[in-house]
């Protein structure tokens, strides 16, 4: 059961207008899929302390220890399958944005699901649906956000807000910040599809105009990442001088 319930919106059906918190859960991804297939509303927000199963793209963990941020937010956009594929784009400029409002930080991305501060990991959005439709009825907006720790378990190249700013955050306000941005840019989707937000999230892109190795499945492709197109698609240029588009992928670090 959640030990607090609260609101950032009077308005039913806008992002943050319930906002449900836990002290543990498996994943907040986990429990949001409960609530979705019991009626749960558009915008609702799910929130846990700590993860026990937290997880990322593919089979990786995603670490979730206390100061952390670890949220899932219920998303109805009634649009088919294709039209839908850059909402985690759309997630990650909105968390991107968020975190800028209230920190004196620049937050990149490292498509398509990567959130970077000074080449450093900070956060990371996991965008999932069981839908076997063309028009899935729901979205799960996973988010994860490094914000207090002031140490990780892994040697590898993370960081967190109060690392890259010498401050403490509060919780509560980041995710009052991604409600807003969120809101904001998930009805111009609505309204003018990825187009409207396209320049905003290349302009944050770091992989763009870079060598990178993408990972699909278990396949790997390197060459000069050229452009994100109006579909949110990564557009590179291979090793073997052809254009390929990619819709799902891992950049490797």
């Amino acid at each position: 059961m959640p030990y607090r319930i609260f609101s950032f919106s009077d308005k039913s059906g806008e992002i943050g207008h319930q906002v449900y918190t836990f002290l543990s859960l498996t994943s907040t991804n986990d429990q949001a899929l409960k609530m979705v297939q019991t009626g749960t509303d558009h915008g609702t927000i799910i929130v846990s302390k700590t993860q026990t199963k937290g997880r990322g793209r593919g089979n990786n963990i995603w670490f979730s220890e206390p100061g952390g941020l670890y949220l899932s937010i219920i998303l109805r956009p009634n649009l088919n399958y294709e039209r839908s594929l850059p909402l985690a784009l759309v997630v990650g400029l909105s968390v991107a944005q968020a975190i800028e409002s209230i920190a004196d930080l620049k937050v990149t991305t490292r498509w398509v699901n990567d959130l970077m501060i000074d080449n450093r990991k900070v956060g990371g959005i996991l965008l999932e649906t069981e839908s076997e439709t063309d028009r899935p009825a729901f979205f799960i907006a996973g988010i994860g956000i490094n914000v207090n720790q002031t140490s990780f378990p892994v040697n590898e190249s993370i960081t967190s807000l109060r690392l890259a700013t010498n401050k403490k955050f509060s919780r509560c306000e980041v995710i009052k910040a991604i409600s807003k941005e969120l809101e904001k840019n998930y009805q111009l989707f609505l309204k003018q599809r990825f187009s409207v937000l396209r320049e905003e999230y290349k302009s944050r892109c770091s992989i763009l105009n870079q060598t990178v190795t993408l990972m699909v499945g278990a396949e790997k492709f390197k060459g000069k990442a050229i452009n994100i197109d109006e579909d949110g698609k990564l557009v590179l240029l291979t090793s073997q001088n052809e254009i390929r588009k990619f819709q799902a992928g891992h950049i490797l670090p």
